[in-house]
């Protein structure tokens, strides 16, 4: 470890560290086998601050790095910002917490990444899903054709019998919860506020046949 990697915080250090170059890689080294059954993207997203620091390890900025798998090869290997608007606009790496809670797009996109619909969301659990295509781009913000107003968890679970994408989202202003259940097609069916005292954290959860 280097003089100047001591002085960082722990969180971006070592394998922590920020990767900031984006790339893109065809035709990968396989050693071993790839089942040919194996057909689409094994994608994982983490925090990248564009700047290279961030002050805490849940602010750094969304990055997702993929594989694309088909026909027992690799395809290739990418890796790309969300492109929220603190890419767009680095001089906003400090999150204004006022503007946090009111707009909705205001996402570092960073703690989890789904596929649903069609599409693959990079999720926080404070703001709306972003959007990317097959090649790992950003197409944007979702709101669900407007359904969605608040927060959307970064932690949804699939239905493996119906397809359908189960949510919630929680706020410090009222509704502090809501249940949100998207249908396998990708369009939001239900946004129901549930009865809690006051702001509710709420990071993840469990679903059940029945609960």
């Amino acid at each position: 470890m280097t003089a100047l990697e001591e002085e960082l915080p722990q969180h971006l250090q070592g394998n922590w560290s920020p990767v900031q170059e984006e790339r893109t890689i065809a035709d990968l080294t396989v050693t071993g086998t790839i089942p040919p059954e194996l057909d689409g993207r094994y994608v994982r997203n983490g925090a990248n601050p564009i700047t290279g620091f961030s002050d805490h390890p849940f602010t750094g900025d969304g990055m997702i790095h993929g594989v694309r798998l088909r026909d027992g090869a690799a395809e290739w290997y990418r890796n790309r910002y969300v492109q929220t608007p603190f890419i767009a606009d680095p001089d906003r790496a400090v999150i204004d917490m006022a503007e946090s809670l009111t707009d909705m797009t205001s996402s570092k996109a960073n703690t989890n990444v789904v596929g649903h619909a069609g599409q693959i969301l990079a999720l926080e659990e404070g703001h709306f899903p972003y959007a990317l295509d097959g090649n790992l781009d950003t197409v944007g913000p979702t709101d669900y054709d407007g359904r969605l107003t608040g927060p959307f968890t970064a932690h949804p679970k699939i239905c493996p019998d119906t397809g359908e994408m189960l949510a919630f989202g929680y706020s410090m202003m009222e509704p502090y919860l809501t249940y949100l259940r998207v249908s396998k097609d990708g369009t939001l069916e239900q946004v129901e506020n549930i009865t809690v005292g006051g702001p509710t954290m709420m990071h993840d959860f469990n679903v059940t046949r029945n609960h």
